[in-house]
């Protein structure tokens, strides 16, 4: 069970704190460089903007994009959601917490093929000795025992080597923005439903071929890029209401560090993008499709708002006329 609470801990973030040492990368830009930037950005559908409304006849969607990271400026967009949240006939998040097995062993039973190895896969038999070692102190910091670190998926080792030491901000911060409009609901009786099942999520990382997995973990190994800046750019860049800048730089980044395996980074980068953002846009499409609530509020991260398979395409293509709204 210790083992399952420490992965539920780093697929949700939000409980870590750490000192941050990253900047914000979009004002060290050369001018050829930040011209490149807006012209990528400018080819993204429904690049700007934290908050849209979308009508279709009688209906009104609210999507909110949302940061899962708490921050003290996340005050400010609060006073502006709370009369919204009150005036919803329902609010819609990614997952629901309550939507678990309330027996813990359930859980474990549930969800523990989202981290174990196939039968018959040990990591330190398909990593070379040096990349092994260095996942046996991966394994040391998260709490894992060397007898189970083996049988542990890449993509657990991948997603703790690429966190930041940039956490949650303020006193309030380890709550993050879908957990502020989660409690107040609650606090308010608005009825909540989950956009997906828990495991959803797991599954964008799971499902992935092991040798992908594999080699993207190889890949961060030896990646030299700062995640504080990552963190930094696309946190400051959220609150910009232009993440899509930010996600785009930090990408470009990222590649550039890789050198000579830059093309094999930008497509598992790619890869892991699609099974996580645009292949659940789509899947939450069906849900919102079957609702028939006047007025609803959907919050999800930001980073699935945009894009030809974001959110907000993907409601345009359904009829709804878009429109954007105040954030903060």
């Amino acid at each position: 069970m210790r083992f399952l609470l420490i992965i539920f801990w780093l697929f949700f973030p939000a409980l870590a704190q750490a000192a941050c040492s990253g900047e914000d990368l979009r004002p060290r830009l050369s001018a050829k460089s930040a011209a490149r930037l807006e012209q990528a950005v400018a080819k993204v559908p429904f690049a700007e903007g934290n908050h849209w409304i979308a009508r279709r006849g009688e209906q009104s969607i609210h999507v909110v994009g949302t940061m899962h990271l708490g921050d003290g400026r996340m005050h400010r967009v609060m006073r502006q959601l709370r009369p919204l949240i009150l005036s919803s006939d329902l609010v819609f998040l990614e997952q629901l917490a309550s939507n678990l097995p309330e027996d813990p062993q359930e859980v474990m039973k549930t969800y523990q093929h989202h981290f174990v190895m196939p039968r018959g896969k040990r990591l330190d038999q398909l990593l070379s000795p040096a990349d092994y070692d260095a996942i046996r102190l991966q394994a040391q910091l998260l709490g894992i025992s060397q007898d189970i670190a083996p049988f542990v998926q890449p993509w657990v080792y991948s997603r703790r080597l690429r966190a930041s030491g940039c956490g949650p901000r303020g006193l309030t911060g380890p709550r993050g923005l879908d957990e502020r409009i989660r409690r107040f609901s609650l606090k308010r009786g608005i009825a909540l439903a989950a956009l997906e099942k828990p495991g959803d999520g797991l599954r964008a990382f799971s499902g992935r071929p092991l040798k992908d997995q594999l080699r993207l973990l190889e890949l961060n190994l030896h990646n030299s890029f700062s995640n504080n800046d990552l963190a930094v750019t696309r946190r400051e860049a959220f609150f910009d209401e232009n993440l899509t800048e930010g996600w785009i730089l930090t990408s470009w980044k990222r590649a550039e560090a890789a050198g000579r395996d830059r093309a094999q980074i930008e497509r598992l980068d790619a890869q892991l993008f699609r099974r996580l953002h645009d292949n659940r846009n789509k899947a939450w499409m069906s849900v919102l499709r079957s609702r028939t609530e006047k007025d609803i509020l959907v919050a999800v991260g930001a980073a699935h708002l945009p894009g030809r398979n974001g959110v907000l395409n993907l409601l345009q293509r359904q009829g709804y006329i878009l429109e954007r709204t105040k954030f903060r």
